[in-house]
């Protein structure tokens, strides 16, 4: 008995993504969490906060907080931020983040159901959900709901004071 699977219900399967680079690590976003690509912009800092939490923004009155994926990988920069560093604006479940990352790809198509190693990132990495398989070889798969849980307890601490408090801390905190 052999099992024969149309291309058409092949295709249902099939995922578009953003392909990024870490350095030269490819990773990839899910398209639908994608919402544009925005130009690197003024951010405000926050205070005390991690290295590779690189500020927020402000986004029709959300604040936006901005994460360089590549200091957060653990990786350093091999160039400083330019005119030409852009920002990819994600959504996943309402909540917004910014990625900075080395370089942006191409699209690519996936195999949705077939994330591989899913548990040994879970523990391991949680930046990544797993590995999936593009047309250019294998890809880490970003966990933007890990990621924007972190941005989202970020928020909540920011939220707590105004920006000019917010500010005046940093400002204090360099004097």
């Amino acid at each position: 008995m052999s099992i024969t699977t149309s291309s058409s219900e092949f295709e249902k399967n099939l995922e578009p993504m953003l392909e990024i680079f870490l350095h030269d690590t490819p990773c990839c976003i899910a398209l639908e969490n994608v919402v544009r690509i925005l130009p690197l912009m003024a951010l405000q800092p926050i205070p005390k906060s991690p290295a590779h939490i690189k500020g927020m923004f402000s986004l029709s009155g959300e604040s936006v907080c901005v994460i360089d994926l590549v200091e957060y990988s653990g990786l350093s920069h091999n160039k400083p931020y330019s005119i030409d560093t852009e920002v990819i604006l994600c959504s996943y479940k309402s909540r917004l983040c910014g990625l900075i990352a080395s370089q942006l790809g191409n699209m690519s198509q996936v195999q949705s159901d077939d994330v591989q190693m899913a548990d040994d990132f879970k523990e391991a990495n949680p930046l990544f959900h797993g590995v999936v398989e593009t047309e250019k070889g294998l890809s880490l798969l970003l966990d933007l709901e890990f990621i924007l849980s972190f941005c989202k307890m970020l928020d909540k601490k920011a939220l707590k004071n105004t920006p000019a408090e917010l500010l005046s801390k940093a400002k204090s905190e360099i004097l």
